[in-house]
């Protein structure tokens, strides 16, 4: 039982205006299962519970049967049973129920938590925000959108592992084909896993500031900061459907364009704006954060040379090596004994002079015989 305007819990609260927003309410406006409320006296406290088909009394007014004070359904505070949980009277979400059964145990466990949110969004859409009670933390918020993207992150990189291991195990014996591959692949592996789980956490972060921003820019906000990231992060849980394997290739755009139209009206259902205001807040930070900064940040990566080396420097001169010729045979003396030979007349070795003098048979250099 919450208040229609800004969800602050009325239990036990006599009709008239809201505490918080100052709306008025009735107690008869509102549903329940029949027998789980008790409606009590204003005079003596007397408890009456309702048997109609929406929990209310029959008939709607009468004289209390303890002091004799006349009774109104609409007028009457309302108080909870044992019966329901006054944290989970509209359906609380499963990630942040907490709550202890007779036992003394949670009722649900981490990963039962988790894929019954991940169920209740596929399932109900936007309505499913409806269980996020104002006091809920955002912190509560925060931690599901960090296990969704470990979760998506985790099997992005197995796939991806998955398709290279061709080319690492291709190896004799099935080892690495090359070391350096195999540790270089790791090292790029973690590194790509980071690089996700960071982006993702500051994209939202990023998105939920710029949509607070145009809510007040463009009229009332009825909630604070923390209930817009709320509404921009539990769409996202839609996501995890891309964690299914050889999947989210095929299928991760389309998960993120129905994550973005539910944030629409997510926005819508926590912030209580329109559905322009609540479009506008949703999907402009979307476009400027999946798309603008994305392709802005490898444009400005792109040009990195370009700005080192400036838009006029020329190019490297570079160097053009001609093959070396061999020369004419008729050139050389040795294919022929000079240009004579060449042209078929007979060559005098004295023509151009001993290099050494002619020597007679037993004779020595010293002019003197052999002996």
């Amino acid at each position: 039982m919450r208040c229609p305007a800004c969800e602050y819990a009325l239990w036990n609260l006599l009709p008239g205006p809201c505490p918080e927003c100052g709306r008025a309410f009735r107690s008869d406006e509102f549903e329940f299962e029949p027998g789980s409320v008790a409606f009590l006296c204003g005079a003596c406290g007397q408890e009456y519970f309702g048997t109609d088909s929406k929990g209310l009394l029959v008939p709607r007014t009468f004289a209390c049967v303890a002091c004799g004070a006349a009774c109104d359904c609409g007028a009457m505070a309302v108080a909870p049973t044992d019966r329901i949980d006054p944290l989970a009277d509209r359906g609380l979400l499963p990630w942040i129920d907490r709550g202890l059964d007779s036992d003394g145990r949670p009722r649900r466990g981490f990963f039962n938590r988790f894929f019954a949110t991940v169920w209740w969004m596929t399932a109900r859409g936007w309505k499913a925000v409806d269980g996020v009670p104002r006091e809920a933390g955002t912190g509560q918020a925060w931690g599901f959108l960090l296990a969704a993207t470990l979760l998506n992150g985790l099997t992005a990189a197995l796939s991806l592992a998955a398709l290279m291991a061709p080319l690492l195990l291709g190896g004799p014996g099935g080892g690495f084909a090359v070391p350096a591959i195999g540790g270089g692949a790791v090292l790029m592996l973690g590194m790509l896993a980071v690089g996700f789980v960071g982006w993702s956490l500051l994209s939202v972060l990023m998105a939920g500031l710029l949509a607070h921003g145009l809510l007040l820019l463009t009229g009332v906000c009825h909630g604070s900061l923390g209930r817009t990231l709320q509404a921009m992060i539990y769409p996202h849980a839609v996501t995890v459907w891309g964690a299914v394997p050889c999947c989210a290739p095929l299928t991760s755009g389309v998960l993120y364009l129905w994550s973005t139209v539910l944030a629409c009206g997510t926005v819508k259902r926590m912030q209580r704006v329109s559905t322009l205001r609540a479009c506008t807040a949703a999907l402009v930070p979307g476009i400027v954060v999946w798309l603008v900064i994305p392709i802005g940040a490898f444009l400005a990566v792109a040009n990195v040379p370009v700005a080192i080396l400036g838009p006029g420097t020329p190019p490297p001169p570079t160097v053009s090596v001609e093959p070396a010729t061999a020369p004419d045979d008729a050139d050389t003396p040795e294919a022929g004994g000079g240009v004579g030979a060449a042209s078929g007349e007979p060559t005098d070795p004295t023509a151009s002079g001993p290099s050494e003098p002619i020597l007679g048979e037993g004779s020595t250099a010293d002019g003197d015989s052999g002996r």
